[in-house]
């Protein structure tokens, strides 16, 4: 899997004295998040790459890309987090420049689109004149053969667990994961449709492909299973899920 880092020229984030609380000055977001990506990250390329132009607000955005296939609100307090639209904490934020955790109040909006092998993630900040406008994002680019390659990619995401099994025979593992708004109590990765979902049962299936790969497919233990499809999945190498 190729990763691509966009940089916005990023400033010191400054709260204008407004009546909205998560409304900023985006345009003077500057230097922090060029340092960032010069520092941390080897591979950048331009927004203006996969947008026309980079000054697009969210709802501009969505005309040319369609609705997000994933979209995320985190809020923050002086760096720590007091409320997000899922269990998941986004790693990346780690990275981000130290002065967006000195802000009282902060609100990131996250999204993802896709477009083919291409999977675009951007990350907004609520200006107070021109909307919300992106200030980072990064790009995957799924390969076939790479290290993993997610469910809307496979011709098994609409298979159930018995046209899998007569496909491909019995799985050489199975299991039950926990699952707490959207997050598995085993590992990674975080599932995107059980987001606002309290707590779920996962049923897991696992095949071994060729010695290096498997292909892992999650089904909902309250679903019908002579019906339903599975809930997530992945065609990855073996070593790639073993670390998640």
């Amino acid at each position: 899997m190729a990763v691509y880092l966009i940089g916005i020229s990023a400033c010191s984030l400054r709260n204008r004295e407004t009546d909205n609380q998560y409304c900023y000055d985006v345009e003077s977001i500057k230097k922090e998040f060029a340092s960032m990506d010069k520092h941390n990250y080897s591979s950048i390329t331009s927004l203006t790459k996969d947008l026309e132009h980079n000054t697009k607000n969210l709802s501009q955005i969505k005309e040319e890309l369609g609705f997000p296939i994933e979209e995320y609100m985190d809020t923050f307090k002086f760096g720590r987090r007091i409320g997000s639209s899922g269990g998941y904490y986004d790693n990346y934020y780690d990275g981000f420049p130290d002065t967006l955790w000195t802000m009282r109040a902060l609100a990131i909006h996250k999204c993802v689109w896709v477009r083919g092998y291409k999977e675009i993630t951007l990350y907004f900040l609520n200006d107070c004149n021109y909307g919300e406008l992106p200030v980072w994002g990064h790009i995957f680019e799924y390969r076939p053969d790479g290290l993993v390659l997610p469910l809307r990619y496979l011709l098994a995401q609409n298979l159930t667990i018995k046209d899998a099994i007569r496909k491909m025979g019995r799985p050489n593992k199975e299991w039950t994961d926990e699952v707490s708004y959207g997050t598995r109590s085993e590992s990674n990765p975080f599932i995107y449709k059980l987001k606002d979902v309290p707590r779920a049962r996962i049923h897991m299936y696992q095949w071994d492909i060729g010695g290096s790969r498997c292909l892992l497919l999650g089904y909902l233990e309250s679903e019908d299973k002579r019906t339903a499809k599975p809930i997530w999945g992945v065609n990855c190498l073996i070593s790639w899920f073993d670390a998640e």
